[in-house]
């Protein structure tokens, strides 16, 4: 502080205080921040001062210059040029600015963003406020994370404080990102210049953060068709489609003219001697001091020399000047076959750059020289010359300086790559496209090249190169869709396939090690980032989109080299480099993972393997093997093959695996954290050989694993644990960015077939016994409950597991249900039936076990499970207590909605609980208004519910859930009637099925039962006559519910009654019937047809009615009393009518009567005393 006057404060941020400055004895004017230290972590302070070296190293007229820092105990302080105003002041005065300035301002901005990001910065917070203008209208960027506004007091835009305004759409939803989302600030800020505000603005963060998702961009019509190609580039809503470099250096919009150039030239001059800069590099990193090497013949020796030590390599790769040089060194338009000179300076320069990457430190990443994009462009142009210049050769000479320039290019991509900014495109381009003519020097496949030493070399660097690039397109492929294209388009995979044959055949070991090295990069990929698995995330997750928009192409990699590999004998092969000398097994392990991947790709894989006695042995003998992942592999591969065996039914196709010792390691490495892998990929194998093994191995398994011991080791191993999914990807592979499967689905599907082959074999009570002993109903809420999307369990593996709930519920595991009833598990269960849960699994990839199929795999089992309690007697005590759980999880409208994702099939299983819930519950209303208020009744035309040809019990489900809602209430009538079911009714009451007609005669009965309100409709589609004929029927239920029906038709007034009047006989008949509720609803139902006049009075006289009911009253052995209270009621009801009085009269009906004056129940007695009233003296 002692070299500068502090003079007024000209901002605040968040950070500190900014003031305006001048240095002691110059006069120069500053800007002076101080950021306090207070309140902020060791990673804090530790982030800021990283922030201030990247920002130190900065020299560029358009980026703002900082010119000290120092720091104290409590602050940091922070000393840059002083700019003299915002651009956001300038949007406050203005409002807007002409075309042609804001073109002179896209142009300034553009060369900063060009120079940041050519240093691999990414500026991340890109806004009016961070530009300054200076008097002569140079525009400079500043705040790099942690600088605020250097020259105003107003810092933060009034309208909209902190809002995402100029944040691109893939920040806002908090994707991962790259150096574009700095190219969509700049478009958004562009935008604004010209329009006076952006192209997405309003109060609300929310709604912001969804037009930026959203909404296209809307351009004015006064925009020239340049200015609007610039803005829609940069404004593209998809990262790698959006205008980016070098296309956006090009643009017609802010390309210079040859005045410009010069002008900026000249400035870029000015700016760097008044900032000290010697030696500048353009678009590249600044320098340090130059490496000392005197000029001479000689030079390139001794900068090889120079870099063969880590202090020289060091200095080296931070030199600007020795850049320089190497670029004015492949520049030279020489014909280096004939220029032996200048071809071995430039192998000197080569394996000096080759001894930088693997020897020099990265002292600063701002002066790298190995990140210019010069220099790679530059040794991509070299390969091109050279091929140029030995085309047509019979004899290449200068296949050795291909060979480095090859090496050298892949070794500066392996030390430059960033995973956040990706891969360069145009040097994946440039190189990809050359591999072919690399691999066959110089005239590409096809021709006659001579396979010499040096030939050999080229083809093994231009492989580990393709091997470097596709690593490290694998850690971020979702992004680097283009390198797999290209290397599909250009024939390159099919290439290094074949080099597999050659090197064995040639006995060339580094070839075929290399080929297989790469090939396993591209398709067996086993690093990167994945995407979580689809639990508790809500709403859609654009990776997965963008997975499975992108997934054909990386099934397409496995089927060229597939394609590839039947052209000669792989399989031979691969077993030959797998058994040849091999440090650290990588050649190993990637011969298992192209054999793995082949396992999957095809079926045909399994019949070229399976009869090959040399890899079988292998793979036998690899179970045993101490390295855990070559082990692991090995039962992967086994386990597929035995699907493949058993979804193809190849019956003569068999595995000799050692069953007894697979059980012996699967119990050992449960308890063994190192070894879990093993367990894993075990347990994978073991529960395919329970599906489709021989009895014999099905018996050694049960028989192993079934005690409580080991059923102990099982839950132990099921237990979760941090990161075994890391372990997963390092024997599955990372899918491309999605898990095949989770770490414990193979585990939870051993358990699931145990118990299924329990339930086969008759001994499943001792099998539940040792899951109880075990602790398996702790485990399944511990499993449960941790589902989440960092868990260890796949949409697979929820389908296995949810099935084992099931299965063991069905088997009276009883206290499985009261531990899932009691620790909340029935309410999580319930939460998978949301909608936003169930969308999240259904856009989850399908070949990694999700889709539309797994959704309703998971909803039908869940339903299952819900069902249980109310088919199985066993559980009428939870019953009470798992129907609250229900009711609080509001079970019924989940179902409702969830409905859609269902298959026809199991549409029925959802029918079955709402039924279930609605007519089997006691205190069954809240159910019925859930689903009443869920709009249920809507179902039934929404999946044509009533369909004749739907499966029985789904018709009887629905009947029923109907009925008993016409008969809680009579408010619920107006719902049914709007569905117009009279006409699926109509169909229905004639169904082949008793169970069915008699549903639709209850229902009938129910409609019926509160008021009249649907007698003319059943009256108009036919129904009362088919309910009377319903009253003949074979089927004694329906019998019973048909008098039900025809009864309650004739309550509430005599409308129907004519309608009626051919089921009296029938009635009558039916008070005989075998059944005692029939004999009951006969009774009723012919009191009711005299309730409401005696219109029908003669016709019940004729045909015997009142001899009949008498005869029931009489004589009637029912315990329950039920038909002979009836009987008595009905004798009342026609009591009333004179004809009816003298009928009884005449059949001495009294004498009957006052035997029940004093009898035992209370009703009888009662309607014995109310027909001698009506009978009088």
């Amino acid at each position: 502080m002692d070299n500068y006057h502090v003079l007024h404060p000209i901002g605040e941020g968040s950070f500190g205080k900014v003031f305006k400055g001048r240095r002691k004895f110059s006069g120069q004017i500053v800007a002076l921040k101080f950021i306090t230290k207070r309140g902020k972590t060791e990673k804090d302070l530790s982030n800021l001062r990283q922030e201030i070296d990247i920002l130190r190293g900065l020299h560029h007229e358009n980026i703002i210059l900082m010119l000290d820092t120092f720091e104290t105990p409590h602050e940091f302080c922070v000393v840059t040029e002083f700019g003299q105003g915002e651009l956001f002041e300038i949007l406050e005065d203005d409002k807007n600015l002409p075309e042609n300035e804001v073109r002179k301002i896209a142009q300034q901005l553009v060369f900063a963003l060009h120079y940041l990001h050519s240093n691999r910065i990414i500026h991340r917070d890109m806004k009016p406020q961070n530009i300054l203008i200076t008097a002569n209208g140079t525009v400079k960027l500043c705040d790099f994370g942690f600088a605020r506004a250097m020259s105003s007091n107003t810092i933060v835009l009034t309208s909209i404080k902190g809002t995402p305004l100029y944040m691109a759409p893939e920040l806002v939803q908090e994707l991962p990102y790259n150096h574009t989302a700095d190219l969509w600030s700049l478009g958004v800020i562009i935008y604004e210049l010209f329009v006076g505000q952006p192209p997405f603005y309003t109060n609300s963060i929310y709604t912001l953060i969804n037009l930026i998702v959203k909404d296209p961009v809307k351009f004015p019509d006064n925009m020239n068709p340049d200015f609007k190609s610039f803005l829609k580039g940069l404004l593209n809503k998809a990262p790698q489609e959006r205008l980016a470099w070098p296309d956006l250096l090009n643009h017609p919009f802010i390309r210079e003219t040859s005045e410009e150039k010069l002008a900026r030239e000249s400035r870029t001059n000015k700016y760097l001697k008044w900032a000290g800069i010697e030696h500048p590099l353009s678009d590249s990193a600044p320098k340090k001091q130059a490496a000392s090497v005197s000029e001479g013949s000689d030079i390139w020796q001794r900068y090889e020399t120079m870099a063969s030590d880590e202090a020289g390599a060091t200095r080296l790769r931070h030199d600007a000047q020795f850049l320089d040089r190497v670029m004015s060194l492949f520049q030279m338009n020489a014909d280096f076959r004939t220029a032996k000179d200048r071809k071995n300076n430039i192998i000197s320069a080569l394996r000096a750059i080759i001894l930088i990457v693997s020897k020099a430190k990265l002292e600063d990443p701002n002066q790298d020289i190995l990140k210019s994009a010069a220099l790679t462009s530059g040794l991509i142009g070299l390969i091109k010359r050279c091929i140029r210049l030995d085309q047509g050769s019979p004899a290449p000479v200068l296949t050795d300086m291909v060979s480095e320039i090859v090496r050298a290019a892949g070794l500066i991509a392996r030390a430059t790559f960033n995973k956040s900014l990706g891969i360069e495109p145009n040097m994946v381009k440039g190189f990809i496209v050359l591999v072919p003519q690399l691999l066959y020097y110089p005239n590409g496949p096809g021709s006659n090249c001579n396979i010499d030493q040096a030939m050999t070399l080229l083809q093994v660097n231009t492989v580990k190169s393709v091997g470097i690039i596709l690593n490290q397109a694998g850690l971020i492929p979702l992004r680097c869709i283009f390198v797999y294209t290209d290397i599909i388009e250009t024939n390159t995979l099919h290439e290094i396939c074949l080099l597999i044959k050659q090197g064995i055949s040639q006995g060339v070991s580094s070839l075929h090690k290399s080929a297989i090295q790469a090939i396993q990069v591209i398709i067996h990929p086993s690093s990167g980032d994945v995407i979580p698995f689809p639990w508790k995330r809500g709403g859609r997750n654009e990776l997965v989109d963008d997975y499975n928009a992108n997934f054909h192409f990386f099934e397409n990699l496995r089927q060229v080299v597939w394609k590839a590999f039947n052209q000669f004998d792989w399989l031979q092969c691969l077993v030959q480099i797998f058994n040849s000398d091999d440090e650290g097994n990588v050649t190993k392990l990637s011969v298992l993972r192209v054999l793995l991947q082949m396992m999957r790709i095809s079926r045909d894989a399994v019949d070229v393997v399976l009869p090959h006695k040399g890899a079988m042995n292998l793979l036998y003998g690899l179970i045993s093997n101490p390295d855990p992942v070559l082990a692991s592999i090995s039962l992967q591969i086994l386990t597929h093959m035995l699907k493949q065996i058993a979804a193809y039914k190849r019956k003569n196709l068999d595995l000799e695996v050692d069953v007894g010792y697979l059980l012996e390691s699967f119990e050992e490495n449960c308890l063994v954290q190192e070894s879990y892998i093993i367990a894993m990929s075990s347990a994978c194998l073991l529960s395919e050989i329970l599906q489709s093994g021989s009895p014999k191995h099905v018996d050694m398994i049960m028989q192993r694993l079934s005690t409580p011991a080991s059923l102990s080791i099982i839950v132990e191993i099921l237990t979760p644990r941090n990161n075994r999914q890391e372990e997963v990807k390092r024997i599955e592979g990372s899918g491309y960015g999605c898990l095949f499967m989770g770490f414990s689905d193979g585990i939870i599907l051993l358990l699931q077939r145990m118990l299924a082959k329990s339930i086969a074999n008759d001994n499943v009570r001792e099998f539940i016994m040792g899951l109880n002993q075990s602790g398996v109903p702790a485990l399944i809420v511990t499993l449960i409950n941790g589902l989440n999307a960092k868990c260890e369990i796949s949409p697979k593996g929820l389908i296995s597991l949810l099935t084992f709930i099931h299965d063991a519920i069905y088997e009276q595991f009883r206290v499985l249900l009261q531990t899932l009833i009691h620790d909340g598990i029935i309410k999580v269960l319930a939460s998978y039936l949301k909608e936003s849960q169930l969308a999240s699994i259904q856009e989850w990839p399908v070949v990694c076990g999700g889709g539309p199929s797994a959704v309703n795999l998971i909803i039908a089992q869940v339903l299952r499970i819900f069902n249980l309690p109310h088919s199985m007697q066993n559980y009428a005590k939870e019953l009470e207590q798992f129907n609250k759980e229900c009711a609080d999880s509001e079970i019924i409208t989940s179902t409702l909605n969830i409905m859609k994702f269902l298959s026809r099939e199991h549409l029925g299983i959802a029918v079955s609980l709402l039924s279930k819930m609605i007519v089997n519950t006691d205190g069954s209303k809240p159910f019925a208004q859930q689903f009443v208020n869920a709009g249920g009744m809507n179902i039934i035309s929404q999946y044509n519910l009533l369909a004749q040809d739907n499966p029985t019990h789904l018709l009887v489900d629905i009947l029923s859930l109907i009925s008993q809602l016409a008969r809680l209430q009579r408010e619920n009538y107006e719902l049914i009637h709007n569905e117009n079911i009279y006409g699926d009714l109509r169909k229905l009451i004639e169904h082949r099925e008793s169970t069915v007609r008699s549903k639709v005669c209850n229902l009938i009965g129910n409609i019926c039962r509160h008021s009249a309100f649907f007698y003319d409709y059943i009256l108009e589609h036919g129904l009362i006559a088919c309910a009377i004929n319903c009253c003949k029927d074979p089927d004694r239920t329906t019998r019973k519910f048909a008098c039900f029906a025809v009864g309650n038709a004739g309550f509430h007034n005599q409308k129907l009654y004519e309608h009626l009047r051919p089921c009296v006989p029938l009635l009558v008949d039916l008070l005989s019937d075998e059944e005692e509720k029939t004999r009951a609803n006969a009774a009723g139902a012919l009191g009711n047809l005299v309730r409401n006049s005696d219109l029908l009075c003669m016709d019940l006289i004729r045909h015997g009615a009142l001899k009949q009911l008498l005869e029931v009253v009489r004589s009637d052995q029912a315990q329950s009393q039920s038909p002979r209270q009836v009987a008595l009621f009905s004798i009342g009801n026609l009591c009333v009518y004179p004809q009816c009085k003298e009928e009884f009269e005449r059949l001495n009906i009294r004498s009957v009567i006052e035997g029940y004056l004093h009898h035992k129940d209370q009703q009888v007695m009662k309607y014995a005393t109310r027909i001698l009233q009506k009978l009088g003296n």
